[in-house]
């Protein structure tokens, strides 16, 4: 049998090698072992009780919007609050983006409303009050007073969601909230919130019960002490949603929301599920809902709210507003109360009063 030199030479030294490390250790005195030291137990709450935690998802719903202002003094500029994602401004007239509302405690947002008189006052309301089983709720309405720059919260933070943030154009220290609540349970944090202070303090001015919260709200721009309301009951759960119920209304104040009135002569029959408003600015005797029911619709009011008539056919709001429980969004053009916007899956414009409906995108 041929033998490789080379490879025995080797196998020689390694087995050398081994018995020789054995011999040395075996020869040396055996030395006591040391006792382990103790280490002394980590304070792992002392470190975490440190930490904030911020929201910052869900991530795969970041393009949803469901709200935008633009400052009176300024068109150019825009914020435009995307549900999951927060606050957005633009000071090009949509072109560019920049974040403004990411290093809050949260950045789930349901509403952004800038004041009139002094448009540096933005406000947002937090919690996106799209009723989906994967919104996040928010902690209260934020407050900036300088353009977005920064935010301080000015309390509501058991309101979770929030749809709508009205300012009072002469007196930006008069705010409204709309406040839907808890969307798994019911909670009596919910409804119409109004301050006089700058959301120093707060006041609940509307309450039905508490399943049933306030999912939009119109002002009057020719009286601030108008205002339209859509209360709207509802519950979710994980294997159902219920969109509708007794507690759902169109509302009305005159005084500024100290006192309250359900208006529903012309609107079809309950219960009502979700309600979008809307005031023409051109002629603020005309206001525009949306009413999700069995017979619901589009309707016109030119009374300022006292009296309805059907805008669109059964068919036609069925197509622009196909999932009402979701969307029933619209807007009024400024300056032609004939001119409707209503978003849904797409946007839809009327020219017609809500006779008929073109898709715009």
């Amino acid at each position: 049998m041929h033998f490789n030199k080379k490879v025995g030479f080797c196998v020689f030294g390694l087995v050398a090698a081994i018995l020789f490390a054995g011999a040395q250790g075996f020869g040396q005195a055996k030395k006591e072992a040391k006792p382990a030291v103790k280490a002394e137990a980590f304070d792992y709450a002392a470190v975490v009780k440190q930490l904030k935690v911020r929201n910052i998802g869900p991530a795969n719903m970041g393009g949803r919007t469901v709200d935008f202002a633009v400052p009176e003094n300024d068109t150019s500029v825009i914020y435009a609050a995307v549900g999951p994602s927060g606050l957005w401004k633009s000071e090009d007239s949509g072109i560019n983006w920049a974040p403004s509302f990411h290093k809050e405690a949260t950045v789930s947002v349901g509403a952004v409303a800038v004041s009139k008189s002094h448009p540096d006052i933005v406000w947002v309301g937090s919690g996106e009050a799209t009723a989906r089983n994967s919104v996040a709720p928010g902690d209260g309405v934020y407050k900036s007073e300088d353009a977005g720059k920064t935010w301080k919260n000015m309390g509501l933070a058991q309101t979770r969601f929030i749809s709508r943030v009205v300012i009072d154009p002469i007196n930006p220290d008069i705010v409204y909230v709309a406040a839907q609540g808890h969307l798994w349970g019911p909670n009596e944090d919910r409804g119409v919130y109004r301050t006089a202070d700058g959301g120093k303090t707060w006041k609940k001015v509307l309450y039905v019960n508490p399943e049933t919260g306030a999912c939009d709200m119109a002002i009057d721009p020719s009286n601030s002490k108008i205002l339209y309301v859509g209360m709207w009951e509802h519950r979710r759960w994980p294997y159902y949603f219920r969109s509708g119920g007794p507690g759902s209304a169109v509302y009305r104040t005159t005084d500024g929301g100290d006192t309250w009135t359900a208006t529903a002569d012309g609107l079809p029959a309950g219960p009502y599920g979700r309600i979008g408003l809307g005031v023409a600015r051109s002629s603020p005797n005309v206001v525009y809902v949306l009413v999700e029911a069995k017979d619901g619709g589009l309707f016109r009011s030119e009374d300022k709210g006292l009296t309805w008539r059907r805008a669109s056919d059964k068919a036609t709001y069925d197509r622009v507003n196909f999932r009402p429980f979701y969307y029933s969004r619209l807007t009024v053009d400024p300056t032609n109360d004939l001119v409707v916007y209503v978003y849904s899956g797409s946007c839809y414009v009327s020219r017609d009063a809500g006779k008929t409906f073109t898709q715009v995108f």
